[in-house]
């Protein structure tokens, strides 16, 4: 497994009503993780997964994002705006990207929380992905989609340098 996953742990997914977290939850769930998917908009999700595996979940209400948080062992976190709503609002989506990713990684800590996987975009590059990209390729894209991304980037990573307890994660996707 991936990560050192193994389907003892509980599994919580951000972004429920999102393109790439129903896949994950799909693929875990078919592995025999018990995986729960975290959502503002729970209602679109009913009808798709059992109402036990949904969960609501308020972006602006610390103690529900911690309750939320007790029990898990992982989570992986897809929640954002896609690149399309990025571009017609870079405020919001770097918001969401910042401010929630710091919400959820700080609960997550704080109720021992093993891992936390932060779903981010290989278009932080570029536009184009055309060429061999490593490590050491400098993040130059100026897209908001690409600059939201980032700035979650640096949140899971500046909380990752004060030795926190959940050990945090970043990859980056691409189509």
């Amino acid at each position: 497994m991936p990560l050192g996953l193994n389907n003892l742990m509980n599994i919580l997914i951000t972004g429920g009503t999102g393109y790439l977290a129903g896949r994950i939850y799909k693929f875990f769930n078919n592995k025999n993780f018990n995986v729960k998917i975290a959502s503002r908009k729970p209602k679109k999700l009913l009808g798709k997964l059992p109402a036990k595996k949904i969960i609501n979940i308020d972006w602006t209400n610390i103690k529900n994002i911690e309750k939320i948080c007790e029990g898990i062992d992982v989570i992986i976190h897809t929640v954002g705006l896609n690149a399309e709503n990025s571009k017609k609002n870079p405020k919001k989506a770097n918001l969401v990207k910042k401010s929630i990713t710091y919400n959820i990684l700080s609960a997550a800590n704080k109720k021992k929380v093993k891992k936390f996987i932060y779903i981010s975009t290989a278009h932080v590059y570029s536009n184009f992905l055309n060429s061999n990209i490593t490590e050491k390729t400098i993040t130059k894209n100026k897209h908001p989609y690409a600059i939201a991304n980032l700035k979650g980037e640096k949140v899971v990573l500046s909380l990752n340098k004060k030795k926190q307890y959940t050990q945090p994660y970043i990859l980056r996707l691409s189509n």
